[in-house]
Formats: C-alpha cells, sequence, structure tokens
C-alpha cells in the first residue's frame, strides 16, 4: 500500500503519513528505518536528590528544605523523587477543606502562573468534557518567541544532565488564550461540572508578563504508556521556566545487546485486538490512531544485569468507549520478541 514520508523536524522521527484516516500513523527513528533494529542499552537508576541543583529554578533563595521537597523565599516550592522533579509558583494559602465538615488544612495557593500552566496541559492532553487538544497558533508573543523558550527549557535540562530531549509538543499562551480558556475553565467549576478545592482564578488579571510556551520534550519520542519515564513539560515565560514536571528514571549506558531485528508493527497491529479481547474488561478496537518505536525501562534477559533500556511499540488506539470526547488508550509491546507489555486494560 503506498504511504507518503516525511520528516518530524522536532522530533528527529521517520513519521509514514497514513493514505488514509482509517491507517494509523508510524513513527519511527531514522537508525531503524536503515537497519531494522536498534539497540539495547544497560540502564541506570537515576537520583535527582543527590546532584539537587535548586538555584537552577530560582534564584531568591531557600526558605525551609525538607526531606523531598524546599520552599524557596518567593514561597515558590522545587519537589523531587529520585526519577522526578517538580517544581511550582505559589502566592498565599487557602483552606482546602473549606466549606467541609472537616478541620481546616492550609495548604499553599497556587500562583498564577501555576495556574495557567495547568490550563495549558489540559489544552494539550485534551480539555475536560470533549477531549479537545489546541494547537499552536503563534511562535511570536509580546516578550518572548517559542524559539527562545525552546532554548530556556532546553539549557535547563542540559544543565540537569539530561541530554537528548526533543521537543514534540508545543502550545502559545497568548493572553487571548489565557483569558479565553481560564474563562471556559472558571465556568466549569461554577456549574459543578469540573471539581476542584482550589480557589477560582482570576485569569482577566494576567497580562502580557504572563505570556509563554506551554512545551513538551521526551527522550526516546512521544508515548502514551512506557514513554512518560523520560519526559519533560515546562512553561516558560519572559521570566525563566515558571512551571516544570521532568520524569527522567534511568541514565542510559553502554549498548548491552543488539537485535538482529525488532518485531515489524503489523505484528503489533494483529496482536493487540486479541490482547483486548483477552483482557479483564475486553472492548471492541474501533481505530488505531498511532504505532511508535520508542524505549522504556525493563530487566535484562539475563536479570542478574539488572535493568535495561529496550526498544518497545507503544500504540496509542480509540475502543468502543472513546465516545463522543475521543479519549484514546494504550499499549507497549516488547518490539523484541512482541510480547505485550503493558496497557490500559491491564
Amino acid at each position: 500500500m503506498k504511504r507518503s514520508v516525511a520528516i518530524l523536524l522536532c522530533l528527529g522521527l521517520l513519521c509514514i503519513t497514513p493514505a488514509s484516516l482509517a491507517e494509523p500513523e508510524i513513527l519511527v527513528p531514522d537508525a531503524y528505518t536503515q537497519t531494522g533494529t536498534l539497540p539495547v542499552y544497560k540502564a541506570t537508576a537515576r537520583n535527582f536528590g543527590e546532584t539537587l541543583q535548586p538555584e537552577l529554578f530560582n534564584g531568591s533563595g531557600i526558605a525551609s528544605r525538607g526531606d523531598w521537597t524546599l520552599t524557596y523565599n518567593d514561597e515558590a516550592t522545587l519537589e523531587w523523587a529520585p526519577e522526578a522533579l517538580f517544581y511550582r509558583e505559589y502566592s498565599g494559602t487557602f483552606n482546602a477543606n473549606a466549606g467541609t465538615e472537616y478541620p481546616a488544612a492550609i495548604t499553599a495557593r497556587p500562583a498564577l502562573s501555576s495556574a495557567i500552566a495547568s490550563l495549558a496541559s489540559w489544552a494539550m492532553f485534551g480539555w475536560p468534557y470533549g477531549g479537545t487538544v489546541f494547537t499552536l497558533e503563534k511562535t511570536t508573543l509580546t516578550h518572548l518567541t517559542l524559539s527562545q523558550a525552546q532554548t530556556v527549557f532546553e539549557t535547563l535540562l542540559s544543565q540537569l544532565g539530561l541530554k537528548g530531549y526533543t521537543c514534540d509538543y508545543a502550545l502559545d499562551m497568548s493572553l487571548e488564550r489565557i483569558h479565553t480558556l481560564g474563562d471556559s475553565m472558571n465556568a466549569m467549576i461554577q456549574s459543578g461540572a469540573f471539581s476542584t478545592n482550589i480557589p477560582p482564578c482570576d485569569y482577566q488579571l494576567a497580562t502580557a508578563e504572563d505570556e509563554g510556551f506551554y512545551l513538551s520534550y521526551h527522550l526516546y519520542g512521544h508515548a502514551d504508556g512506557a514513554g512518560d519515564q523520560f519526559s519533560a513539560y515546562a512553561l516558560v515565560t519572559a521570566r525563566g521556566v515558571v512551571d516544570a514536571s521532568i520524569r527522567d528514571a534511568y541514565i542510559p549506558g553502554e549498548v548491552y545487546e543488539m537485535p538482529e531485528a525488532l518485531v515489524s508493527p503489523e505484528t503489533v497491529l494483529a496482536a493487540l485486538p486479541k490482547e483486548i479481547a483477552a483482557s479483564r474488561y475486553p472492548e471492541k478496537l474501533v481505530r488505531v490512531l498511532r504505532v511508535e518505536l520508542t524505549y522504556a525501562a525493563m530487566r535484562a534477559s539475563k536479570k542478574a544485569d539488572g535493568m535495561v533500556l529496550s526498544p518497545i511499540w507503544s500504540v496509542t488506539y480509540q475502543d468502543e468507549m472513546a465516545g463522543e470526547e475521543g479519549y484514546t488508550s494504550w499499549a507497549d509491546f516488547d518490539a523484541v520478541d512482541g510480547k505485550l507489555l503493558n496497557a490500559i486494560f491491564k
């Protein structure tokens, strides 16, 4: 079947574009196209806490520090786990149990920047009650360009020792979009359609200084399942990175083994409906949207050798439960032997 070929510049992936909407998009690295295989790498567990540099996120100084979190003098916080970092800005406090019979629970109140980042995240992954994914409209804002924002975030990733990440999504959070999405979110909260105990944010207070770009980066491409073992999301404004969520579980090392060949995407697509049918909650497969060759951490073929980063086929699809909202599901298959590794139905 004839297919057109295009290069995804931001990912460095070969995109085999479907000839019709009934066919899935297939994303593979150039190296796989050339050789039919990819290496398996040795993997070492990362520990961000051992090399933590708080000043990379915020230079206001540290007001307090705990085992897994610290608060800056300007109320921003940095939280971490061995495999993750989370940076947020806050302003003041609120009672998380207000309006309930429970005792007061005073907690930090998200700053406007944090609220805007939350809007952008919903807009990227799918707006509530409809699943709309918003797309990039502007590459230049009042005080910042997309290229400048990417440079800022990529510099931070490099300073954290994270290499090889590429941008797979960018959303301009212009003043107009902040106001529009903010009003939409507040209307859902007020009507009870969206439930949260966080006080509504007055997005009309936003100015051009609050404009920015919401960026999504992945080490091995974007995958809905295992791909988020290596992901980095950030809202970047003219002030710099004002909100970030970074996950990088393992440090890739030397080549552990080189499979002679990987199973084909067609093999995985043939196996998917059978795996869904055999699951505890079987649903009818309606449409496969994307098949991506990426990496995930797993046990080495010889367990004594520890962990490896090995190629997987990550499949994004829709079943009968997708409904009008267009919800998607995912399944990851080992690209070396074709076995199902994990899925939303497992």
